[in-house]
Formats: structure tokens, sequence, C-alpha cells
């Protein structure tokens, strides 16, 4: 599974920005579980997934000092024969 975080319309992905705003701890933990993500779908552990409208979702992720909260859509990995 492949995350896309959502852009606003020039093209920013704010979450990016949030990211970087974060302790080192907290970003250490979100982006190792991102990756688990992307890895494992919706199978991954230690994450929550709901679904908003159709190929948009939210993301609930434990922080060492907070949860954090995030909406994005993914995209299906395609295999050509």
């Amino acid at each position: 599974m492949k995350i896309e975080f959502l852009e606003t319309p020039s093209g920013q992905v704010s979450v990016v920005d949030f990211l970087k705003s974060l302790t080192k701890k907290d970003q250490v933990i979100i982006l190792a579980a991102l990756k688990n993500v992307e890895g494992l779908g919706f199978e991954s552990p230690c994450v929550n997934f709901k679904k908003l409208s159709k190929g948009l979702w939210e993301i609930k992720i434990s922080g060492k000092t907070d949860g954090y909260t995030f909406l994005f859509r993914y995209v299906l990995d395609s295999f050509i024969s």
C-alpha cells in the first residue's frame, strides 16, 4: 500500500511541515508506523484506521507525547503481467 497525504491547491503537503515540528521521538514513532502501514496495509499493528469516504481514510497513531490523526488516501499497487 502506498500512502499519499493530501496536498493544498499549491502543491504543499502540510503533513511534512507538521512532522518537522514534532519531537524527534514522535517523528521516529510516526514514521515507523507509516512505514509499517505501507508494508502491511490495514493489518499494521499499533494504528487505527477509519474510512471517511471513497478513497479517503483517517489514521490514528499514538506518539510518545501525544496521539496524532492524519488524513490520507491510499493507492493500490498495480501489477503488470
